[in-house]
């Protein structure tokens, strides 16, 4: 069983435990207004809000508009096992995106977030025995590092159709330090492992959606996406030692590895989603359904078996009384949304899952500005089996401004 060992990390105490498996864990890529809605993204496109998940979203940008949006989200995590429990907080960057129309066919959009995190501090302690000798072994495992993806999409749009692609930069460091010390009396042996990954590779994402209405008065958008699951260039850097003390004295120190091993396989998994969002009287509801290949996914040459294919459910609705209303109360967006997840992780037998509800608010600003706030409360692991559940509590703070650029000013 796992225990947790105080860390001296800047805002992270403790981590995410589950972040010590492959990439880490992979951070919610939906931005402002999708937050609010469950997480929904496949069929979400607006004139006033970003939506990279789906790039074919890029083509509802108004003419001569600009569209800038930026996030922050606080956590708070309580983890806990059928024995102890803790508290943990973190507040980090979540997003930057920005986004404009080239020409009545073509719009684009860049941006930069986190994609996966590592970030655990933790030990276990086991015992050797045969007969009547033991040994006392005590494992602690630290991880830190994570994947940040920057990206430049485009996407082009004719007749209620709109196509859009992705080319995003992945690029961080994959840091995972084990230690092993095997005691008794005055004898001590202790193997320390050190890998550190530099990951530096391109990826894409394609998109489309198509936009209609019924009698005029019933607007709907249908929409996929799908995530290329590729190899990411890498270089492993490799530094294994043993040491062995008796009666507090160093017998012997070894070096087992100290090397590089340049193009080591990284495997990113490949996802496919698809939903829709369908509107009426102020009001929009979607539904998303995606799927993610974790099975494929591989981490320094080595296949995990523990991952498998793993699957989203997320559900969202907004309601507007009225968007250009002189009364500030009637142009607020409120959003309510739920998801259900697969996490495609499987622990001794037992799947991960992921559930949770949303809570948002869009507030106007000046301009064509939106302040969105987004509340999440979810569950994921279980205590079954010796796992660690986690209830978790985030706050999500996204400033979108929109302007005009682009114009020619008249002067008379």
């Amino acid at each position: 069983m796992f225990t947790f060992i105080q860390t001296n990390l800047a805002q992270s105490k403790y981590g995410n435990p589950y972040s010590r498996f492959g990439l880490g864990v992979f951070e919610e890529q939906a931005l402002g207004k999708s937050l609010g809605m469950g997480g929904i993204t496949a069929g979400v496109s607006s004139p006033f809000h970003i939506n990279p998940i789906n790039p074919a979203s890029y083509s509802a940008f108004l003419k001569n508009a600009f569209v800038f949006q930026v996030g922050t989200e606080i956590i708070r995590n309580d983890y806990s096992s059928l024995s102890e429990s803790l508290t943990d907080y973190d507040v980090r960057f979540a997003s930057m995106n920005a986004g404009f129309r080239i020409n009545k066919y073509w719009s684009m959009s860049l941006g930069i977030s986190p994609l996966t995190t590592i970030d655990y501090n933790m030990s276990s302690v086991d015992t050797i025995a045969k007969d009547d000798y033991q040994l006392k072994q005590i494992n602690r495992a630290k991880g830190e590092g994570g994947l940040t993806q920057a990206y430049i999409g485009n996407a082009f749009s004719y007749k209620g159709f709109s196509l859009g692609f992705n080319l995003s930069y992945l690029f961080g460091p994959l840091e995972k330090i084990m230690v092993s010390y095997t005691s008794k009396e005055n004898y001590l042996s202790t193997y320390s492992q050190k890998l550190n990954n530099k990951v530096s590779a391109f990826s894409g994402r394609a998109g489309i959606q198509y936009s209609d209405s019924i009698f005029k008065k019933h607007a709907f958008t249908l929409g996929a996406f799908y995530q290329l699951g590729n190899d990411l260039k890498n270089d492993l850097f490799r530094f294994t030692t043993h040491s062995v003390l008796i009666n507090k004295k160093v017998r012997s120190i070894d070096t087992i590895y100290n090397d590089t091993l340049s193009h080591s396989t990284v495997v990113m998994p490949a996802s496919l989603g698809f939903g829709f969002t369908y509107s009426l009287r102020g009001v929009t509801f979607g539904l998303d359904y995606v799927m993610t290949q974790y099975k494929s996914s591989k981490l320094w040459d080595t296949n995990l078996d523990y991952f498998k294919k793993g699957d989203r459910t997320s559900f969202g609705v907004e309601y507007t009384h009225d968007p250009f209303s002189v009364n500030y109360i009637e142009r607020i967006n409120f959003r309510a949304g739920a998801y259900y997840e697969d996490c495609g992780l499987e622990i001794g037998g037992i799947a991960l899952c992921d559930f949770g509800v949303t809570l948002g608010f869009g507030f106007p600003v000046k301009g064509r500005g939106v302040l969105n706030v987004a509340f999440r409360a979810g569950q994921k692991g279980t205590h079954t089996a010796g796992l660690i559940k986690d209830n978790y509590y985030m706050i999500n703070v996204n400033f979108n401004l929109g302007e005009n650029w682009f114009i020619r000013r008249k002067f008379f």
